[in-house]
Parts: C-alpha cells; structure tokens; sequence
C-alpha cells in the first residue's frame, strides 16, 4: 500500500499551507487515535457481517467467506478513501494511480481466486453462498467508505472555518 501512496498526486493547495511547527510530533496521539478508530470501524463492520451471516444461519466455511469478503472490501474502500485528503475514493479511483489501481485490482483478484479456485476455498476452508448473499459484504464496505468519506468532509470543512495562523503570524 505504501507504493500506491507515494505515488499518488499531490493534494491540491499543498504549497499554500503552512508549514508544520518544528515542535509538533510527526506521529502523535491525534494519529494513533485516528489509526484506533479507522481500524474499529472496519473491525464493526467485518463483526456485523460475520454474525449477520450467523444470524441467517449460513454454515461455517459461508461465513467464513462472506467475513473475509467483507475484511477484503471493506479494506479497498479504505484504502480508497485514505488515498486523499480532499478528493472522494471515487475520485481517487478516477485519476492516473497505476500503482494503486495495480494493489487493488490485484486485492480483489486474489478475493475472486479464493473463493472461485477450489484448491483455494479447501485452503480457506470456504464454502460459496448464493451470489445475492454478497450484497452483504458489498453494502458493508460502501456503508464503511460511505463513513469514512463523510468524516474527511466533515473535518475540511471545519478547517476552511478555522481561520489559519501561523507562527510568523502570531510571533511565536
């Protein structure tokens, strides 16, 4: 994924921000507790599926294969959405990224592989549902992206509220 990150365009305006204090930490608590939350909101997402699937009384291997579904997707979808700070995962998804498109479209190759390949379900110890009975791990990952996507909305707008100061600014 780091491959696919450093090759991502640049944001727009990144030139025009300040630059950061000498004094702020590069990986701090703000990082960490972002990191935390991302992570449990994929973990919800990967749990309510798995027991949604329990609940509608799949066998063990279809739960297993639709959870996995589910990790798989809903962690494109955020790679996506993580891609840029100020475009959409769609329109992170639109633009010259070969390097991402490559880990994704691979991500989601080995997905079809597990479950299509039988060697590879017996390895997994997957069983495929009925094909409707992915819509759930479908709905899943763009209720996540869906999340994620009005989050980062959220938090540029409240930086284009925020009136910007610097430390020349303010003499600090």
């Amino acid at each position: 994924c780091s491959i696919a990150f450093e090759n991502e365009p640049d944001e727009a305006g990144l030139m025009d921000r300040p630059p950061r204090s000498g004094n702020s930490e590069f990986f701090g608590t703000g990082e960490i507790m972002t990191g935390l939350l991302s992570g449990g909101v994929l973990l919800a997402a990967v749990l309510g599926i798995y027991f949604a699937s329990l609940g509608e009384g799949h066998t063990e291997k279809e739960v297993r294969a639709l959870a996995f579904t589910s990790l798989i997707l809903c962690n494109v979808g955020f790679i996506l959405s993580s891609l840029s700070r100020s475009r959409n995962a769609l329109q992170v998804l639109g633009e010259h990224n070969s390097s991402a498109k490559i880990i994704l479209a691979g991500a989601l190759l080995l997905l079809v592989a597990a479950l299509g390949i039988d060697y590879a379900r017996e390895l997994f110890l997957f069983e495929v549902p009925e094909w409707h009975h992915f819509l759930t791990p479908v709905a899943g990952a763009v209720g996540v992206v869906t999340l994620f996507e009005w989050r980062k909305a959220y938090l540029n707008r409240k930086k284009t509220r925020r009136p910007h100061s610097t430390s020349m600014e303010t003499g600090q």
